[in-house]
């Protein structure tokens, strides 16, 4: 599993084959380089205060946002506390065990709108933070090929546990340098000294497809060109935490990789900083991009937790229900999509606690589950 040391050579390598300082600078977080974010590590062990620093104090507007649970879904989102758990011990090697039960529930949102496409099979995900909506992607979701790409070291490390625990021998980190094998010991099968003082260790042929592929910043074109098709692009609380630069190499790019009935799919679009983010989405319509889906947080009707955005280009089958341009809430609910997407037609389920939740993990481990 890659390492502090390791990603920081492989990013040296990246710098010097980077064609200038302005591409370099780009790809980087405008919003967290002021912050005191922990942006660069030098160990593996600085991870576990990142673990649950997103969407603070939010639980209770996810849990309106779905109008409750169901038993089904609270399962699902235990047995993700669970795995979380055992990556934790496996991980970190003592306790307590955090249940970062806020970051979770963001992500089971997200997964519900990801999952509720019609198609989803092949995704990319910008940004992906602390990576969690792998808890529910990883297994029987009908996602077979995910691609992410993450800019920030300490994150991008966080993101590589996770997906080494999950994925196994499935995953790819594109940050790790492909030096190859040395050659030196490769004729040894040609010596006549009968000594046995050197011996060639056999090698098989072998490696599984990649489910999940994490890409550097220094690697993104092999996320975005080559032939990729996405059925969704996940770009969730990020959009104005890019660079202006950053935001619109993805931007038009995306319209390169996107099936013709593909998505982009935003919950949240980050935190702000400057009057420069104030032209985003007037940027996203110049670059073709229509809004299926532009909800503000906060509507009462819709009670939203976050702000949304299901974006769409012409060739779309919905392109002609999409609004024009960005400057009004828009959801039309008579769109099979949305319907399914933002679960309009979904039953209540149960206001559960942080508490409950948090002795449901509790049962479900001491249980061995």
């Amino acid at each position: 599993m890659i390492d502090p040391a390791t990603y920081d050579d492989a990013e040296a390598i990246g710098y010097r084959a980077t064609g200038n300082w302005v591409w370099r600078s780009m790809m980087t977080s405008s919003a967290l380089e002021p912050s005191s974010f922990p942006m660069r590590i030098r160990s593996l062990q600085e991870l576990r205060v990142m673990l649950d620093s997103m969407h603070q104090r939010r639980f209770d507007r996810f849990v309106a946002e779905l109008k409750g649970l169901s038993e089904a879904e609270i399962e699902k989102v235990v047995a993700a506390c669970v795995t979380f758990a055992r990556f934790h011990v496996s991980t970190f090697q003592d306790g307590p065990v955090p249940v970062p039960l806020n970051t979770m529930l963001s992500a089971f949102l997200a997964s519900r709108k990801l999952l509720a496409l019609p198609r989803h099979a092949a995704m990319l995900e910008i940004g992906p933070g602390s990576g969690f909506l792998n808890f529910f992607t990883a297994e029987g979701s009908g996602v077979f090929r995910r691609t992410q790409i993450e800019v920030t070291q300490s994150l991008y490390l966080l993101q590589a546990q996770l997906n080494g625990f999950l994925y196994g021998a499935r995953y790819r980190d594109l940050a790790v340098a492909p030096i190859g094998p040395s050659e030196l010991g490769n004729l040894t099968d040609g010596m006549r000294i009968p000594h046995g003082a050197y011996e060639k260790t056999p090698t098989i042929d072998w490696r599984p497809d990649a489910v999940m592929t994490q890409v550097p910043w220094w690697r993104i074109d092999t996320a975005l060109n080559g032939g990729a098709q996405y059925d969704v692009v996940v770009a969730n609380a990020n959009l104005y935490e890019m660079t202006f630069g950053a935001f619109v190499y993805y931007f038009e790019n995306f319209r390169r990789c996107l099936a013709p009935h593909g998505v982009v799919l935003v919950q949240d679009l980050g935190l702000r900083r400057g009057a420069e983010t104030l032209n985003r989405m007037d940027t996203l319509a110049g670059l073709g991009y229509r809004p299926l889906v532009n909800v503000v947080a906060g509507k009462e009707h819709r009670r939203m937790a976050t702000e949304n955005l299901l974006l769409v280009t012409e060739g779309h089958p919905d392109w002609a229900h999409a609004a024009k341009d960005f400057k009004a809430d828009h959801l039309p609910e008579d769109v099979p999509l949305v319907r399914a997407v933002y679960g309009l037609d979904r039953p209540g389920g149960v206001e559960i606690t942080r508490q409950d939740l948090t002795a449901r993990v509790e049962a479900a481990l001491a249980s061995g589950a």
